[in-house]
């Protein structure tokens, strides 16, 4: 019976050390800062139309979350900058500037109980903080958003100052966000059946040409859930002659221009060769009618193949 007291006497102490370390735990957690940050409830379109710059299309809606329902925020403060996307002209962009400040008054109650807040948001406001022009902007430039808010005790808080934990999608954290530049087009137009063809020679890759030899060739052109100036066609025959090459191909409608997003195809080097854009000028669209147009593409091979890109054009032609 004596063997056994030091070893009750070694549980007894592990046992309150142990204690004494969960107890340091939850002090440790009551010494951490309790702030605030903004949830995202519904973010609605997520694009400025270009033609209706004026039009305040962007209504994000939010609410504020700390220990009193977001009671303790006091203001909401944003600012935006410019990203210039578009390759075919300098870079116009710019670097965040104060967009606006809203206070207490003008938040509201959400259907969860807490406070927040819904924004409108309209290109022509934001041009004219960032001293731009509406022609200096185009798809698929970008405007991007950083938010903070201050509590009643003069505390700020925004995804500099936060937890990386909040991160994480559960919590649908809002301080900061983007939206796209884009001239929007029906479903139907620039859609459905059309029959594609070169536009002179095509250019031969190793005995194959891009498409088919067999052009003309029936496609269709389908639109893309979300992506309201995508088009895709699926299944069109790439290269062939050389490989097994049915993929799917995206056609992107930029304000009166075509652009052919860049897809990898089945033939490869020591990587994969890509059909796209390229570096050539966008072919001119016109936005009244959708029965004739045309696509400037190249087969890309980063010089993987011992060649240069292949450019070349091709016509769609819309059937009855």
């Amino acid at each position: 019976m004596k063997a056994l007291a030091p070893s009750i006497l070694f549980l007894i102490l592990l046992f309150f050390a142990c204690k004494d370390k969960e107890q340091e735990a939850l002090w440790d957690y009551e010494k951490l800062e309790k702030g605030a940050y903004v949830r995202l409830i519904d973010f609605g379109q997520d694009y400025f139309d270009i033609k209706q710059p004026e039009i305040p299309i962007l209504k994000p809606r939010f609410e504020f979350v700390d220990s009193e329902r977001g009671n303790l925020v006091e203001q909401y403060r944003l600012e935006v900058a410019f990203r210039d996307q578009s390759p075919q002209n300098r870079d116009q962009s710019k670097d965040f500037q104060f967009l606006k400040q809203v206070g207490k008054r003008e938040f509201s109650i959400q259907e969860s109980g807490n406070w927040g807040l819904e924004l409108s948001l309209e290109l022509t406001e934001i041009i004219k903080v960032l001293n731009l022009e509406l022609e200096e902007i185009n798809q698929p430039d970008g405007v991007y958003f950083r938010s903070q808010i201050i509590l009643k005790d003069g505390r700020i808080f925004s995804s500099e100052n936060s937890s990386i934990s909040l991160r994480a999608s559960a919590f649908k954290n809002f301080f900061d966000f983007h939206a796209k530049i884009f001239c929007p087009i029906s479903a139907e137009f620039y859609s459905g059946l059309y029959t594609i063809d070169y536009v002179g020679d095509p250019p031969f890759l190793f005995g194959g040409t891009p498409f088919t030899q067999t052009l003309p060739l029936e496609i269709e052109l389908s639109p893309v859930e979300n992506q309201p100036t995508v088009r895709r066609i699926y299944g069109i025959p790439v290269l062939c002659e050389l490989t097994s090459c049915h993929m799917d191909l995206d056609l992107e409608f930029r304000c009166g221009k075509s652009y052919g997003i860049p897809s990898h195809t089945n033939l490869r080097c020591r990587e994969a060769i890509f059909i796209g854009q390229g570096q050539q000028d966008l072919a001119e669209i016109d936005l009244t009618s959708d029965s004739v147009f045309y696509l400037n593409l190249e087969l890309d091979m980063y010089n993987d193949c011992g060649a240069a890109a292949l450019p070349f054009q091709v016509k769609f032609t819309k059937l009855p």
